[in-house]
């Protein structure tokens, strides 16, 4: 059933291919009729040819198989070139959507990384083999199947209709296994990306396994799912043998009953000796083709189980506007959050009922212990996800009826980590904006302070910053991240927690750069630095997902709550502890 769904979803190429889908049809059409013709020539071979010994049609015949053959290579060639066109476009129909759907699944709650990576992967692999050695394996050998089946009538239809009542059951064997076998797949793929996803994650923390010397318990965690996968591996493996092995017990015990009984018919003169030898060897023809479709049953069996798990990939939901969602026009007047509730999961609640109001123009600061559902008020603005209960409500028009688009096209996003791409200065800091000028990137960079530096780099705003802009340190990464939301020009800025990961002299860096870019801008802040929330206009507390108190850094002060605890905690520091 998945394979067929993974076909449904790259139906796009093959629809628009539909001269390439013909050509394979005629060219397996072609090489099946020659197959099933050869036989047929060894009728007349014996029984007009060698028995009465006239050498009259010999030449014709002969010519005949030579030129059929031409046909039939020449026919091969052409589908092996259309099925080759063909199934890569299926195959990048489907990396694609793949990778779309993957981008548009909500960051909260989504399968492991190294789990993603192993489906775009290793079950892909094992899909695209499939696919490859679908009509070699599985199409042609069918397709002869079905020939010989209908010229074995043509030949003697008692011999036949013996044949096939005692087929069904030469081939109980492999539908009695193929369930199974199916099943050993799948979970041969899950434990393989297992083992991807743990050895991505052992290459994310090498730093603190060295410092932590978790070499050792590593190493043992990797060998119990190395030790699963051998198990799973040789489960399906055993079973997809048995399901070959199966298969060609039964043709073979199938062929010996055909060939007693089609000897002891030609001895009684119910048959002739060529139609003997032609229905042999068309059954052999049978034979070979189901053995073929029984030597595919393993590779199939796995592409099955694979693209299982693609189908789980694209059963993780992936949000999509409303019908007839509207552009937001041009932020104006006020962000609301009017009883807005979130949940991750059933245990407790990430918000709870959370009212505020938002003016243009105000630098809002947000503020709380971890855990008190802070970064999830700006993800949701931001439409991450939308909320389980409630309304976010920007100049009076309801997020949920807003295209996606529009709203992130007014938004400029700062996060804890830097985000860059691995590509050049320039690239990154463009990428939220098209048709920026050189005089435009120097001015954000020089806004940020970053213009100097990266000047003195070899290739300036050239320069390839790697894999996660490794190549600059963590407050330039996080200096360019500003650049690059200020390039943006966006009348909402969000900073979730922009200074967490940097040294106090590096924060106070990016806070002060901060402070420039957010004049004329509405600004809401994440942070667990209260020297922030001291600059802000208005401060929101949160705590357990809910918002506690609001108002200025002073009038919080005055009230003695939360907030001022937090702040009578600071001795001297400016962390949040």
């Amino acid at each position: 059933m998945s394979l067929r769904a993974l076909a449904r979803r790259a139906r796009r190429p093959l629809a628009a291919s539909w001269p390439l889908a013909v050509l394979i049809l005629v060219g397996l059409l072609v090489e099946a009729g020659f197959t099933a013709m050869v036989p047929l020539a060894f009728r007349a071979l014996i029984d007009r040819v060698i028995e009465p010994r006239d050498t009259r049609l010999l030449a014709p015949i002969l010519v005949l198989l030579a030129g059929g053959m031409v046909v039939a290579v020449a026919a091969g060639l052409l589908r092996d070139y259309a099925f080759a066109r063909l199934s890569s476009a299926a195959l990048r129909e489907l990396r694609h959507r793949m990778f779309s759907h993957l981008l548009r699944t909500p960051p909260a709650g989504a399968m492991p990384d190294g789990d993603v990576v192993a489906r775009f992967t290793t079950d892909l692999a094992s899909v695209e083999q499939a696919l490859v050695a679908a009509i070699p394996w599985a199409g042609l050998p069918s397709l002869e199947a079905l020939l010989s089946v209908i010229l074995l009538f043509t030949i003697d239809w008692r011999l036949a209709l013996a044949a096939m009542l005692v087929f069904p059951l030469a081939l109980a064997g492999p539908r009695v296994l193929a369930r199974r076998a199916t099943a050993a797949g799948y979970a041969r793929k899950r434990d393989e990306a297992r083992v991807i996803a743990a050895l991505g994650e052992s290459l994310a923390t090498r730093p603190a396994i060295t410092a932590f010397g978790l070499e050792n318990r590593m190493t043992d965690r990797f060998g119990e799912g190395l030790a699963a996968l051998v198990r799973s591996s040789t489960r399906t493996a055993f079973l997809g043998a048995l399901v070959e092995r199966s298969a060609g017990i039964g043709i073979l015990t199938l062929h010996v009953v055909v060939l007693g009984a089609g000897t002891v018919m030609t001895l009684q003169g119910q048959i002739t000796l060529g139609s003997l030898v032609s229905f042999q060897s068309l059954f052999l023809t049978l034979s070979w083709s189901l053995s073929y479709v029984a030597q595919y049953a393993p590779t199939a069996v796995l592409a099955a189980g694979a693209a299982r798990r693609i189908e789980e990939l694209f059963a993780a939901p992936a949000p999509a506007d409303a019908p007839h969602a509207l552009d937001l026009p041009p932020f104006a007047r006020t962000i609301r959050f009017d009883d807005v509730s979130l949940r991750y999961d059933r245990e407790r609640p990430a918000l709870a009922h959370v009212s505020f109001e938002v003016r243009a123009g105000q630098f809002v600061a947000i503020v709380g212990g971890i855990g008190s559902g802070k970064s999830s008020l700006v993800k949701l603005l931001a439409r991450f996800r939308d909320p389980d209960g409630g309304r976010i409500i920007i100049d009076g028009c309801d997020l949920r009826s807003l295209t996606r688009r529009s709203l992130r096209a007014q938004i400029g996003m700062v996060f804890q980590e830097a985000l860059l791409f691995d590509g050049s200065i320039r690239e990154n800091l463009t990428v939220g904006r098209d048709g920026v000028s050189d005089s435009e990137i120097e001015a954000a960079a020089s806004l940020v302070g970053l213009h100097e530096q990266i000047q003195m780099l070899p290739r300036a705003y050239d320069t390839n910053l790697g894999e996660l802009g490794h190549q600059l340190s963590g407050g330039q990464r996080q200096l360019l991240a500003v650049a690059r939301a200020v390039l943006r020009d966006p009348p909402i800025l969000i900073l979730d927690e922009p200074t967490s990961s940097l040294d106090s002299r590096t924060a106070a860096i990016v806070e002060m750069t901060l402070d420039l870019v957010s004049r004329g801008r509405t600004v809401l802040v994440v942070t667990h630095r209260l020297a922030s929330a001291r600059r802000a206009d208005r401060v929101l507390v949160m705590s357990q997902g809910q918002l506690v108190e609001e108002g200025t850094h002073e009038d919080l002060l005055a009230r003695s709550g939360i907030y001022a605890g937090l702040w009578s905690r600071r001795e001297g520091s400016e962390l949040l502890v």
